[in-house]
């Protein structure tokens, strides 16, 4: 609930690895070789704690594609440009006329590629937030522009086909009054890597 120190995460996370001290030419030898388009596409399901109401849930879909911008001058391994749309729409809750909560985001994802299979991410976007929600009484839609901290892991399962478990958790500010709503949940789903590995050393 606290949108000003989210904010600052927000914009921190890509500042620090762009001017971090450790220039990608210093690598001696690739860890892996890599051809292939630098695409990840992938969805999966939600399940969104919507901020209307004590513990009220309800689920949706997400849909993603990050575009990798390793191999850029002044561009550490790990970060990439992320496309996110979410819908939360599925399990209304009971006495509720009406719910949904849908997002169109973009940003920066940086993830730790120590390990081949295995890469743990954080992420900060931006975008805009539709909302309908019970009308009061005529008052029952709404737009914002939202602000989206997160993380999770991708785990590689076969060659190209990633799982991946996320976290998010969103700001919608100043929404009814001086009140933001903070939407936050898990996403389950799989991911298609483009870009193929071929060797590791």
């Amino acid at each position: 609930m606290r949108p000003k120190f989210f904010l600052s995460v927000l914009f921190m996370v890509p500042a620090f690895i762009l001017f971090s001290g450790n220039p990608v030419s210093a690598q001696v030898a690739p860890a892996a070789t890599e051809v292939g388009l630098p695409l990840m596409v992938g969805g999966g399901l939600a399940d969104d704690n919507i901020d209307f109401g004590a513990g009220r849930r309800m689920e949706g879909i997400s849909i993603w594609a990050d575009w990798d911008l390793t191999g850029h001058k002044f561009v550490p391994k790990g970060l990439a440009l992320e496309a996110e749309a979410r819908t939360i729409r599925f399990g209304i809750p009971q006495g509720f006329s009406q719910m949904r909560e849908e997002t169109a985001l973009g940003g920066f994802v940086y993830s730790w590629r120590r390990y081949p299979k295995l890469r743990p991410f954080a992420k900060g976007l931006a975008g805009i937030g539709s909302i309908d929600f019970p009308p009061y009484p005529r008052y029952g839609h709404d737009t914002r522009a939202i602000l989206v901290p997160g993380g999770g892991v991708d785990y590689r399962v076969y060659d190209r086909v990633w799982v991946r478990a996320e976290y998010e958790y969103q700001i919608w500010q100043k929404m009814f009054g001086n009140d933001s709503l903070t939407p936050n949940g898990f996403t389950i789903g799989a991911s298609y890597n483009f870009r193929h590995h071929t060797t590791f050393r």
